[in-house]
């Protein structure tokens, strides 16, 4: 399986180990990504493996978890004070309390996409209320992570990742060689595309 390099670096930061042997987290076999809120850390993984961290990566225990699916993103949402994963169609895992009690499969709207099973990349962030979340062919946009909304749709592009940078969110895409961008600071209303050979 191959694992996403960047989620393996920032746990080499937390832990101070860049082997993650002496401390990864427990039951975790493949980290597919984590998030931080001051101290806490929360790891997910394949298998619907979640560990946290309440010391900063020091100490990890496991995590109740509702599914064995592939938990592929997480975020802190500060918005709602909630920690959010989008999971599988019309689903999210959802933890009010950094995942001390568990995380709830939630029931959502609008969200048609099973990451689960995604093998390409996945981008979900965060500005302010709006979350954003990118596949390879398919965008959405929630403000409360239940209710989900699809934007972009119709486009031809066949590859998208999604950044962030001075208040915006901008998914780049590729198409027959070319490289095009969209840009939104509400996650809901997007530019045309332009060429970034303009």
């Amino acid at each position: 399986q191959v694992d996403y390099p960047e989620a393996y670096a920032a746990m080499g930061i937390y832990f101070g180990n860049p082997t993650y042997t002496t401390r990864s987290p427990t039951g975790q076999t493949v980290c597919r990504w984590l998030d931080s809120n001051g101290p806490i850390i929360i790891v997910v993984g394949d298998g619907g493996k979640i560990s946290r961290s309440a010391d900063g990566g020091a100490t990890w225990a496991a995590v109740t978890s509702p599914t064995a699916l592939n938990i592929k993103r997480i975020r802190y949402i500060p918005s709602i004070s909630r920690w959010v994963a989008p999971l599988t169609t019309n689903k999210c895992l959802i933890s009010t309390d950094a995942g001390g009690t568990g995380f709830t499969e939630t029931t959502v709207t609008g969200l048609s996409v099973d990451l689960s099973a995604i093998t390409d990349e996945i981008r979900f962030e965060y500005i302010g209320s709006a979350m954003v979340l990118c596949t390879n062919n398919k965008t959405f946009y929630s403000t409360n992570a239940t209710t989900w909304t699809e934007v972009l749709v119709g486009t031809t592009y066949t590859y998208r990742r999604l950044t962030i940078g001075n208040g915006y969110f901008v998914i780049v895409s590729y198409n027959s060689g070319n490289v095009h961008y969209s840009y939104s600071s509400n996650g809901s209303s997007w530019s045309g595309w332009t060429s970034l050979a303009n």
